[in-house]
């Protein structure tokens, strides 16, 4: 009876090895598949991070271009305005002030024939 009950026990033991060696490599197939769907991330993330590093740069360059063209804009708009006051102050502009007076008080009829006798 001893070497029965032996025989169960062994028999018993080999089924939870058998039993533990399977639950292994179920955990062991389920670690790899995690271990795989990390690196594709990992994978995926770089290539996120270098797409936005890739778009940083396009933005930081389109910045500065709008930079650049903004201060050109606003030393031609200092340029202009110089000018348009030094047009302002002229003697000439000064003089013929009393003319352009009268003329923007004539019909525009007459104001058309005055032009075309001036020509």
């Amino acid at each position: 009876m001893a070497v029965t009950q032996e025989r169960r026990m062994r028999a018993a033991a080999a089924r939870r090895t058998a039993m533990l060696r399977e639950e292994a490599a179920r955990l062991h197939a389920e670690i790899d598949r995690q271990r795989d769907y990390i690196k594709a991330q990992d994978v995926t993330i770089l290539e996120d991070r270098q797409e936005a590093a890739r778009q940083v740069e396009g933005v930081t360059a389109a910045l500065l271009e709008m930079t650049v063209d903004r201060d050109r804009m606003e030393n031609a708009w200092r340029v202009a305005s110089m000018e348009h006051q030094r047009l302002l102050r002229s003697t000439t502009w000064r003089i013929t002030a009393p003319l352009r007076w009268a003329m923007s008080h004539i019909p525009t009829s007459v104001r058309r024939l005055v032009r075309r006798e001036a020509r």
